[in-house]
């Protein structure tokens, strides 16, 4: 079975999040409590660029086979033998940007006032991939995010172990896989928390900010190829607290 591609990709994307809980402004001659809620953006962008995946069937299976786009599933034609060869030449451009403000809080008083924020959360994930080519394999993304307190582990090993079994061994022993590849990414990831531009001014004023975080992530994954495996690539973002153990896959 031979299997031949040539694939040119130029491609430009982009995402941001912005969020705000207003530009609050208080003045007053007797009691009053300002407090804003929290603030929360996230903002994900994944480019993927000439991505190949050649699906083996078993040899006694029916000759019989469906393909599509950068997808087909060669079957034995009695000789156990695999020929892939790829030419690929992709460009790619792609951003994420978050933002997250909790308000631009003035407070004037002439006796109390309280004035609270609440917490500035911001994750930006970019996921830059291009010249992928998985022979008989699987290639998996995990995001996981916490926030506040996680009491549990979070168990890598039985997601893993839970995703369907390639079967390594309808690779032929006689396989031949020719690339050439040629990749130009660029990546711009940016995050940013604020708890307010907060001032106050006169007596009896309490001025309280929450938590500030952010959170950018960027991943670059370019000419990679799996032949009769499978991978699995996570990404666990924490905002706030882990009370558990991160189990990782093993072999």
């Amino acid at each position: 079975t031979q299997v031949d591609t040539s694939q040119d990709a130029q491609t430009e994307t982009g995402s941001s999040a912005t969020s705000e809980t207003g530009e609050n402004e208080a003045t007053t001659s007797g009691d009053l409590t300002l407090e804003t809620g929290d603030a929360a953006s996230a903002a994900t962008t994944t480019s993927q660029d000439n991505t190949n995946v050649v699906e083996l069937t078993d040899p006694s299976a029916s000759p019989e086979s469906e393909s599509t786009e950068g997808e087909s599933s060669p079957q034995s034609d009695g000789t156990a033998t695999l020929d892939v060869t790829t030419e690929q030449d992709a460009e790619a451009s792609a951003s994420a940007e978050a933002e997250s403000q909790t308000g631009e809080n003035v407070a004037t008083t002439e006796s109390f006032l309280e004035l609270l924020t609440g917490d500035a959360l911001s994750i930006a994930t970019l996921i830059n991939t291009a010249n992928i080519n998985l022979v008989g394999s699987d290639l998996i993304w995990l995001i996981k995010t916490i926030l506040g307190i996680n009491e549990v582990d979070i168990n890598l090993y039985e997601f893993f172990a839970s995703l369907p079994e390639v079967q390594i061994g309808s690779v032929p022993q006689d396989t031949t896989i020719t690339t050439d590849q040629t990749s130009n990414l660029e990546s711009r990831t940016s995050a940013t928390s604020d708890t307010g531009n907060n001032t106050a001014s006169g007596s009896d004023v309490t001025l309280e900010t929450g938590d500030a975080a952010a959170i950018a992530n960027t991943v670059n994954l370019t000419n990679f190829n799996l032949v009769g495996t499978r991978a699995l690539f996570s990404i666990v973002n924490i905002l706030g607290s882990l009370n558990g153990d991160i189990i990782l896959p093993s072999g």
